[in-house]
């Protein structure tokens, strides 16, 4: 049996097709001639117009970037990020990039126990982007999703991080983020019961009243 969750509203005898494979980076390249076809999928064809040597750079630094905060390097590593992004020649609108993801998440990972809730805010909302999703509001207006995009390995970390950063400015807000947090666990896992034993223990500590250093150490920013 296979359960399907629409991401966004979906027009009247839409014909419905899926992914055999995520065209994710790790999955290229995408060759289905054997099959005796070739996928046409904007993000498939995005690869096939993009030069060898652009493809082998995002692979290298996306290395180079786990490398940097491996290494404890926010710096360099926020420095291969925006090099990394400007090697996606077309818009969001248009192709994902879904690249962007990991490193996008693990800095925001980083910025978050480094108490830089505004940094892991932006990350983080940049990270859903790259992979589809089209959100409102935030620390302006109510956060609402407009269209889910993929989900992705740590895509609850990324909404309990985003409920963090907006704890102290905008605390419904962080609330409703939690929510997203949940309906992400349970398209996931397929339930919701166990989240609180699963991430009850990030979101408690999240709430509680932050220590007056907030520092991490190691890191060299």
């Amino acid at each position: 049996m296979m359960i399907i969750r629409a991401a966004t509203d979906i027009p009247e005898n839409t014909e419905l097709t899926i992914w055999y494979l995520l065209p994710a980076p790790e999955n290229q390249p995408m060759d289905f001639r054997h099959w005796g076809f070739e996928c046409c999928c904007a993000m498939c064809a995005d690869v096939r117009a993009t030069e060898p040597r652009v493809l082998w750079a995002r692979t290298r630094q996306r290395e180079q970037i786990a490398m940097a905060l491996g290494k404890k390097s926010r710096q360099r590593a926020e420095i291969l990020i925006e090099s990394l992004a400007k090697t996606y020649r077309h818009p969001l609108e248009q192709v994902l990039h879904l690249g962007l993801w990991e490193p996008l998440t693990s800095i925001a990972v980083v910025y978050d126990s480094l108490k830089q809730q505004d940094e892991a805010r932006e990350a983080v909302s940049r990270a859903l982007a790259a992979v589809g999703f089209v959100i409102e509001g935030g620390v302006e207006g109510p956060l609402v999703v407009k269209k889910w995009g993929f989900t992705m390995d740590n895509l609850v970390v990324a909404w309990i991080i985003l409920g963090k950063s907006l704890l102290k400015v905008a605390p419904e807000r962080a609330m409703q983020a939690e929510r997203y947090a949940r309906m992400a666990y349970l398209i996931s896992v397929g339930e919701d019961a166990s989240f609180d034993a699963t991430y009850g223990m990030s979101l408690k500590v999240a709430y509680e009243p932050p220590s007056e250093e907030g520092q991490v150490e190691g890191w060299v920013v």
